[in-house]
């Protein structure tokens, strides 16, 4: 090993405690940011500013973990819907400004996976959808929500990390994921409107401060986080760590399972059903899964009766609209009679669902609560087909693989659990919905890199020697 070698190897394993140093003081100049906001309002430009310049050497360090992975850390968040703590956008810009700038500098961009030229063509597809929308207006208030996010993924995943750089990111991810969880525990539901509800499918609201959310998006905020987790606790190989991991999982579970989401809980199970499938020639790792198994089941101890309430009315039929969902599909389904071909234009299934349904409960139309028909009805079977396209795409290269490992397994059930709560909830122009893409094309991309590494060290650089040479020419002169 050469000196420079040693010294980039010293320079490698000490620089965790100034990454980790470096994120805490992000963290706390952004929170103080979202304070200053949240009060007044005044400054906050300024301040940022100032945030800039002064961890500028940070963000050019490490430009991965400082970015994207306080981006990983505060995705959980949205979830909570407080007003001025979303600092998830300025973040996701930023990081896309610095991968793409280190990408150039270190001569890390590569071409993106055949699904980006797929997710291109169905946004380019939504956009022109305004032409011929219902309301144009409404499709053009999505359109920069539409563009954001595919800048910050095609810009993602185009670059290649490295396996520790990917590992900071998951690991960020997990412990956002678990303050919020323990932040929406503490703060807990208002169940004023379960207890005055006329059905057991009513439940309370995640109300933080003076804000109040949707339960379903905290459940699926979390799955991601979750799903890190148990692929940490199969990965993990000591005590401490396998300890650590557990905890982090006891955590966001018990912040799934407080929500009451039926769709959390479905996509969970997705989740270790994939973890099974790919494990399941691993007794080791078997076991491993159904101790998770165990954990989480014997975790819903700690819930309210109406957590069971809201599982056991799916089975006993008092609930058989899934809270309306099925009414809602109904009225879908009838809208791509007219609008399947090209669509209503996008962001305007609540002006189709107002066509059919004009004087609603609640005097308005409602959200798809799918995915897949809300993209039917706004950008006809051109847009679905290009959409499954893209992630079948995704889940296709995860498939090929011929190495394997944890990572990979983990963020294939994260991406397998995003396909399954689609079902459920319109999550398609949600930070949420791309995020796992983006890993996995990361957990893809390291891998590769590791076996074309260790494709290099196998060849053999020494040079032969006069009597290997010699040897060669007589034995190829007795063959001849």
């Amino acid at each position: 090993m050469s000196v420079l070698e040693a010294v980039r190897s010293r320079s490698a394993t000490s620089a965790a405690p100034v990454i980790v140093t470096a994120i805490a003081l992000i963290i706390a100049v952004m929170l103080a940011a979202a304070l200053n906001w949240a009060v007044g309002g005044e400054g906050v430009m300024t301040l940022g500013m100032i945030v800039l310049v002064a961890l500028s050497p940070v963000f050019i360090r490490w430009p991965v973990v400082s970015t994207f992975g306080v981006y990983a850390l505060l995705l959980p968040f949205d979830a909570l819907g407080v007003e001025g703590m979303s600092l998830t956008r300025p973040v996701a810009m930023l990081a896309a400004a610095m991968i793409l700038a280190s990408g150039l500098v270190q001569r890390r961009l590569i071409r993106p996976p055949r699904a980006a030229l797929w997710w291109g063509i169905f946004v380019l597809w939504a956009v022109l959808s305004a032409t011929w929308a219902l309301h144009p207006d409404a499709t053009w208030r999505r359109v920069p929500t539409a563009i954001s996010l595919f800048v910050l993924y095609v810009a993602s995943v185009s670059f290649k990390p490295t396996r520790r750089e990917l590992h900071s990111v998951c690991m960020l991810a997990v412990i956002g994921g678990a303050i919020a969880a323990v932040f929406a525990y503490m703060y807990g539901f208002d169940d004023s409107v379960a207890r005055g509800a006329a059905t057991a499918a009513a439940r309370g609201k995640l109300v933080v401060g003076d804000q109040a959310s949707n339960p379903n998006g905290l459940a699926e905020a979390l799955m991601m986080p979750l799903t890190l987790a148990i692929g940490a606790f199969l990965g993990s190989r000591g005590i401490l760590q396998r300890a650590t991991a557990m905890a982090f999982l006891l955590m966001i579970g018990l912040g799934v399972y407080i929500s009451m989401s039926r769709s959390g809980i479905v996509a969970l199970a997705a989740v270790v059903g994939v973890f099974f499938y790919r494990f399941r020639a691993n007794r080791q790792v078997v076991i491993q899964i159904l101790m998770v198994v165990a954990v989480l089941v014997a975790l819903t101890a700690t819930m309210p009766s109406q957590f069971y309430d809201r599982i056991a009315i799916v089975f006993s039929g008092e609930d058989p609209t899934g809270s309306g969902r099925t009414e809602i599909w109904q009225v879908a389904i009838e809208a791509i009679k007219r609008f399947g071909l090209f669509g209503a234009g996008l962001e305007n299934f609540v002006d189709v669902h107002q066509l059919y349904v004009p004087h609603g409960p609640r005097g308005y139309g409602y959200g798809a609560h799918n995915s897949y028909l809300m993209v039917w009805v706004e950008l006809g079977i051109v847009g679905l087909v290009l959409m499954l396209s893209a992630m079948y795409c995704h889940l296709r290269a995860t498939a090929k693989l011929k190495r394997r490992d944890r990572t990979i397994v983990t963020l294939e059930a994260a991406s397998m659990a995003v396909v399954v709560v689609a079902l459920f909830g319109d999550i398609i122009w949600t930070k949420l919905f791309w995020w796992p893409w983006i890993l996995t094309t990361w957990a893809i991309q390291s891998v590769d890199a590791a076996t074309d590494e260790t494709e290099r060290l196998s060849v053999p650089t020494h040079k032969p020697t006069r009597i290997t040479v010699r040897r060669e020419r007589l034995n190829r002169v007795s063959e001849g």
